[in-house]
């Protein structure tokens, strides 16, 4: 199965993290014979270009989204990263079953 992991996580608050649980979540996945992409979207100038690319290339079956944190914990001032996200996947749902 062609599985495409993308993290959604886009934000640098005080350091970038790596995508750490994408990577264990693929290795397993590849152990078990599936044909996986990961796609890290943190560095991305344009989020939506970028998928729409690993979509139309990959023609994955199955799509998963990451997303680190749902804030950055930070009082005050604290910034919420879910819905960048949705909107994310909403446009892959359109990407995929444009109707």
């Amino acid at each position: 199965m062609r599985v495409l992991i993308f993290s959604g996580s886009r934000e640098i608050v005080h350091v970038m993290v790596p995508p750490i649980g994408e990577a264990y979540l693929a290795a397993y996945l590849l152990e078990q014979g599936h044909d996986v992409k990961l796609l890290d979207l943190t560095l991305s100038n344009d989020a939506k270009r970028d998928i729409a690319k690993a979509v139309n290339s990959f023609n994955p079956q199955v799509i998963g989204v990451s997303i680190r944190n749902v804030d950055s914990t930070t009082y005050p001032g604290n910034l919420f990263f879910y819905l960048p996200v949705k909107n994310l996947i909403l446009y892959i749902k359109e990407l995929v079953d444009p109707k």
